[in-house]
């Protein structure tokens, strides 16, 4: 009876095992079948993923490198900035024993022109006992042009800068300025009026002065203090 019931139940469960053996086998295809098209894909997502972690750690070391380039920038423009300050320091120190003479007319162009003479007899003319050793070096400065090309050196005569060997010297001229309202360059064998005009210390002064109408070599003689 027993070992009957036994048949009998085997022979019924016999169709369930076939039903889910046969699932199994459909699972495990459907399995094989997705990994076969997933593969393709998935193998794709990590040579993008590698390549995105590739990308991002180039993008930092980029960053990292651009933010020291901003540092070492900054720090190049802080020092260009110390520089041109010591330089405009240098250069207005360097211009304070300097001094602009206006109004005398440039000799002919076959003769050789001393201009450290003509301070030494433009200071003899307003009272000072000066030494061309009190001159370390002058020169005319370019003569100014119309837009036309035609020079104004028959209107204006180019000025011409004197640098005195120490500052005392070129402010004994500067105190001796109120003679030169009566000072011509006649006096010193020349037909214009003599403009003395002390060097500014500040390059934007200069500029700015220099376009003051108050100041041309055929009005009267003035004297801008440093």
């Amino acid at each position: 009876m027993t070992e009957g019931f036994k048949n009998l139940l085997e022979e019924a469960l016999e169709p369930l095992r076939r039903s889910i053996d046969e699932v199994k086998k459909s699972i495990a295809t459907a399995n094989s079948n997705i990994e076969k098209w997933l593969w393709p894909e998935l193998s794709d997502c990590y040579q993008l993923l590698t390549k995105i972690s590739t990308y991002e750690k180039g993008m930092t070391e980029l960053v990292n490198e651009i933010k020291s380039l901003k540092g070492k920038l900054l720090d190049t423009t802080n020092q260009l900035k110390a520089l041109k300050e010591s330089f405009n320091e240098l250069e207005q120190y360097s211009r304070r024993d300097c001094m602009e003479i206006r109004g005398i007319p440039k000799i002919s162009s076959g003769t050789r022109e001393d201009t450290n003479e003509i301070v030494v007899e433009l200071g003899r003319k307003i009272g000072l006992d000066l030494k061309r050793e009190d001159i370390s070096t002058s020169h005319r400065l370019p003569s100014k042009r119309k837009a036309n090309g035609e020079s104004y050196l028959f209107i204006y005569p180019p000025a011409f800068i004197v640098k005195f060997t120490s500052r005392d010297v070129r402010e004994k001229f500067y105190r001796a300025r109120k003679v030169l309202k009566d000072i011509t360059s006649q006096d010193l064998g020349f037909s214009m009026k003599v403009l003395l005009k002390a060097i500014k210390n500040s390059l934007r002064i200069v500029l700015k002065s220099r376009k003051t109408k108050a100041f041309n070599s055929c009005g009267p003689v003035g004297v801008r203090s440093s």
